[in-house]
């Protein structure tokens, strides 16, 4: 007998435990539908057709990057009760997701409802499931997520969701950091637009840096003009090479253009930079030690260069992480992240024939 779950949420936004769990719901049922719903109860980050988008552009990141076989899951909203929607898709199996005893508590009642809403329907087909999230997402939540993206701490978030998805966090908890930086205006909307179809030099990797520099002056680093250094974070990336940024920037001063030349790292000697310019430059390369962010590092950095064949993008890429290696040295950092650095590029390089074939 052919069976299909309907894997039903609010994916406010959608994370990798939801992911994790239409995963093995596939695996396990041959197909999963993974259908965004509404619920009255919550204030959604995101409105349905966003959360639908974006649950879409997380599960196509997954099967490009993650999944290690092919899967039949779609995404798919819908309106009404969700035991309609299962029995007009043709599903079998209804599944729900659960972390703690709280969790669990509030699934017994959801199932209930569900099993009493399926038998007015003459409905004794349909099974309900819990399956759980894989064990490094068990106890994340959407709402663990929003919290965390209003305190900040954007890096952790990251390991919560997949790239596409936290750079769409990132248009909406970005904006009043930038607000605070260059004060009310229209700018955000436009600043928005110059990062659309980047994968990795987008709002993600302003934020990364913006999360650095936190933690580096909360910990007592010293910086010579704050100000300064997050506008030039803010701008190092506006366009494809730092020269165009810094031409295509509002009238700053001159100490900001000079800053992000200072994100210029191939082809120049990064030993003798110091200051403010020492700081965006370890800021801006940080994520080569970071272990956990590392593969999506790399795979949507390749996706940002896509015009290249694979042949080509290995054959400079390569060249880059030699570069890289070899000049790697943090100031800002502890020993360790250099170590890491070198350590995760080493990595890169020996597997980018495997990647990238």
């Amino acid at each position: 007998m052919e069976t299909k779950a309907f894997y039903a949420g609010f994916f406010d936004p959608i994370h990798r435990g939801h992911l994790s769990i239409a995963e093995q719901a596939a695996k396990k049922y041959g197909k999963c539908i993974i259908a965004i719903g509404d619920n009255k109860n919550k204030t959604p980050l995101f409105n349905k057709a966003e959360r639908t988008r974006i649950a879409k552009e997380a599960l196509e990141y997954c099967k490009k990057c993650y999944f290690k076989e092919e899967l039949d899951i779609e995404v798919i909203s819908y309106d009404g009760y969700t035991v309609d929607a299962a029995i007009e898709h043709g599903c079998t199996h209804l599944v729900r997701g659960a972390r703690d005893a709280k969790d669990c508590n509030k699934e017994d009642i959801i199932r209930d409802i569900n099993h009493r809403l399926l038998q007015i329907r003459f409905n004794y087909n349909i099974e309900q499931v819990r399956i759980a999230a894989d064990i490094w997402y068990e106890f994340v939540s959407s709402s663990v997520i929003k919290s965390q993206c209003a305190g900040g701490e954007y890096i952790l978030v990251k390991s919560f969701v997949v790239p596409p998805t936290h750079n769409e966090l990132m248009k909406i908890f970005l904006k009043d950091e930038f607000h605070r930086t260059f004060g009310k205006n229209q700018w955000w909307e436009r600043f928005v637009k110059n990062f659309e179809g980047r994968s990795y030099h987008n709002l993600s990797h302003i934020a990364y840096m913006l999360n650095r520099l936190n933690i580096y002056i909360r910990q007592g680093g010293k910086v010579e003009d704050e100000q300064c250094l997050r506008k030039a974070i803010w701008y190092h990336n506006l366009k494809e090479t730092e020269e165009a940024s810094v031409a295509a920037m509002p009238d700053f001063l001159q100490k900001v253009n000079d800053l992000i030349m200072a994100t210029k790292h191939l082809g120049e000697v990064s030993s003798n930079l110091s200051g403010d310019a020492r700081i965006i430059h370890d800021l801006d390369l940080s994520i080569l030690f970071d272990d956990e962010n590392y593969l999506d590092y790399a795979y949507c950095l390749r996706d940002e260069y896509k015009q290249y064949s694979n042949q080509e993008y290995v054959n400079a890429r390569r060249k880059i992480l030699d570069e890289l290696i070899e000049k790697i040295d943090y100031q800002i950092f502890p020993e360790i992240a250099t170590k890491e650095a070198r350590l995760l590029m080493r990595g890169e390089k020996k597997e980018l024939d495997v990647f990238f074939p």
